[in-house]
């Protein structure tokens, strides 16, 4: 770390930068008819249910049961593969990371309670120091990315929660 501190340094600022203005869009998403990640749809049957219940065939090269989405007998509703293409479309924005991320950094300063300061801040350390760290050994790797989710989603809510009750706040005494 001492002889070549720079590096490491650019590396935790590259980690903390993906994680913050891209958020979780670096998590391969379930497959989709639009994004099959090498993966194919059979058509959907929709005798069987009024959702179309279709099966994912993997990849004809590759060993279906190392793939992350491989069950011989499972099946996916043809409505549920499209919602969660509207997911992903709206969740692959950075704005919306970025924007989050913005009313939680306001939220976080508007904290009333020692407690939710406290709590708040030890997270947010957490989430740094678990990216950085990530960020200077390997890169920030999609393992990495959903172990730390839960807390990244709860720093988001005390803080965007702290927000909310403060532009509250603020628009009742503006309108008084």
């Amino acid at each position: 770390l001492r002889s070549d501190s720079w590096f490491h340094i650019q590396k935790m600022a590259g980690a903390l930068a993906t994680f913050f203005i891209n958020g979780l869009k670096t998590i391969q998403t379930f497959p989709t008819f639009a994004d099959p990640i090498g993966f194919e749809f059979l058509p959907p049957d929709f005798s069987v249910s009024f959702l179309g219940r279709s099966r994912i065939v993997p990849p004809r090269d590759r060993d279906p049961y190392v793939l992350q989405y491989y069950n011989p007998r499972e099946t996916v509703s043809f409505y549920g593969v499209k919602v969660i293409e509207v997911l992903n479309a709206f969740t692959s924005a950075s704005v919306v990371y970025v924007a989050l991320n913005i009313v939680a950094l306001l939220g976080l300063f508007k904290l009333k309670s020692d407690l939710d300061k406290i709590t708040a801040f030890s997270l947010l350390a957490a989430l740094v120091s678990f990216i950085s760290a990530s960020g200077i050994l390997l890169g920030l790797r999609q393992k990495e990315l959903i172990a730390i989710t839960p807390v990244y989603f709860v720093l988001l809510s005390i803080c965007i929660l702290s927000a909310g009750e403060w532009w509250v706040k603020t628009t009742n005494k503006l309108q008084r």
